[in-house]
């Protein structure tokens, strides 16, 4: 046991002594570690830095992105719609048209109803809550008032004495309905109780006119309807701005006519039942109609702020006594014509007409309380 032992000691005592020199090298290099110069290293990883931050510095700055112009949309998308491209608005659901203006109905509406709003149908005429409020259009579409020149001053012998002269007319902003006031709206002010159903024959009491307008109205009627609506009879001179707006045009579209009209300046072929613009007389509009016809049934003839049905179909009362000297003297501002009169003026011409009565500037004249199956109205009311 005692040399077994003393063989392990001395065993242990040889792997010391290795270990204690293994420790002595390792020493070594750390000194030799401690003793070596970085310096050189240093400053040479230094100036390399340097040299790169001034190679990118002389490198070209990268080009400027062109700009991208928004798209612009004018006038500007209405009803919440987007302005996609130029010129091109992406509407919200509900609402359709090149400016997001017309209300769209996922299902059709009854005939003589219209879709006034998203998916709601109202009487032609009639919109808002209940199809409670009258559909008139603003006029002007912004501004509180308009000038536009009243009365007829073309050299083609189109003027009528009571046409002239020509005058420029101020109007303050007021509202006037979309379309002529339809049976079925009618209808409704009768079973209301304050109108009266028209005492001779009329459109009124056939099943196939409810979308076409009244006729067979006499004047103090027509006035009933429009206080029942919330509104009045229009102006003769507002009546003629919602015709012809600013720019004096002949007719709510403007100039076209059909060729056979007789009229000059029309450099346009006849009229058919598809590309007619209004109902007058058949020789001349060629309409497809008899006699009175729905009240949207000619798209191609409504005005530039979106009032239908002013030329041709039926005459319409204004609430002006008829003067035939009334365009001379009378006031240039918000004119209201005669305070008295044994007539009352009467606008548009009618499916009796020949096309030169349809001229937004032609006047004519009926006794109040005398009506006629070419005979009905719209009304008007103040802008605000």
């Amino acid at each position: 046991m005692v040399i077994g032992l003393c063989a392990y000691v001395a065993a242990c005592s040889t792997f010391q002594d290795f270990d204690a020199v293994s420790v002595d090298e390792r020493d070594f290099d750390a000194a030799s570690v401690d003793d070596h110069d970085f310096s050189e290293e240093i400053e040479a990883d230094t100036a390399a830095d340097f040299d790169a931050e001034d190679e990118a510095d002389q490198r070209p700055p990268p080009p400027d992105m062109p700009d991208i112009a928004a798209p612009t949309c004018a006038p500007a998308c209405a009803n919440g719609g987007s302005c996609i491209d130029d010129g091109v608005c992406a509407c919200l659901a509900g609402w359709q048209g090149e400016r997001c203006e017309t209300p769209s109905c996922q299902s059709s509406c009854a005939p003589a109803w219209g879709c006034v709003a998203p998916d709601q149908c109202c009487p032609l005429g009639w919109r808002g809550p209940q199809c409670s409020e009258a559909d008139r259009v603003r006029i002007p579409a912004v501004g509180a008032e308009t000038t536009f020149v009243m009365g007829c001053a073309n050299d083609a012998g189109e003027c009528a004495p009571d046409e002239q002269p020509a005058h420029p007319v101020t109007l303050s902003a007021y509202r006037i309905d979309r379309y002529p006031v339809t049976v079925t709206a009618y209808r409704r002010c009768v079973e209301e109780g304050p109108c009266e159903a028209p005492f001779v024959e009329s459109n009124y009491y056939r099943d196939d006119s409810d979308a076409h307008p009244v006729d067979h109205i006499i004047w103090s009627e027509a006035k009933i309807y429009c206080a029942y609506a919330g509104g009045r009879l229009p102006t003769e001179a507002e009546w003629e701005r919602a015709a012809r707006g600013e720019d004096a045009a002949r007719f709510p579209w403007g100039e076209a006519c059909p060729s056979n009209s007789g009229l000059g300046a029309c450099f346009a072929t006849p009229w058919t039942s598809l590309s007619a613009r209004a109902n007058c007389d058949d020789d001349d509009c060629n309409d497809g109609h008899a006699q009175t016809s729905p009240v949207d049934a000619f798209p191609n003839g409504v005005s530039p702020e979106g009032v239908w049905d002013l030329a041709g179909n039926v005459e319409e009362w204004v609430l002006d006594y008829y003067d035939p000297e009334a365009y001379g003297d009378g006031p240039r501002r918000n004119p209201s014509g005669p305070r008295e009169g044994a007539a009352g003026v009467i606008r548009g011409g009618s499916w009796k007409s020949p096309f030169s009565g349809l001229r937004s500037s032609a006047r004519r004249h009926n006794p109040h309380a005398l009506s006629w199956n070419d005979l009905g109205f719209r009304c008007a009311g103040d802008a605000d």
